[in-house]
């Protein structure tokens, strides 16, 4: 028997760092088919494919006056000093 390996591909949310879900599989052996199954799951993907953004579905909203879904605010986080 011979162990191989291969690089796989699969998306982390760039706001909250949730993993995309692939079902049965941990990753995909493609880069396409991870970004397509997780758009499928309601993954908003933004950007260009050198440059992309990944939104899980917790982590975007439709923006009415854009008329379309964009991604939400960072997370804030409590800055010291204040009260």
């Amino acid at each position: 028997m011979t162990l191989k390996s291969a690089p796989f591909y699969w998306l982390v949310c760039d706001r909250c760092g949730k993993r995309a879900d692939y079902g049965e599989n941990i990753a995909m052996s493609h880069a396409g088919d991870a970004r397509d199954i997780a758009a499928d799951s309601e993954w908003l993907i933004t950007g260009h494919p050198t440059d992309e953004h990944h939104y899980c579905e917790s982590c975007h909203v439709w923006d009415e006056e854009q008329d379309k879904s964009v991604p939400m605010p960072p997370a804030r986080t409590t800055s010291e000093g204040n009260e």
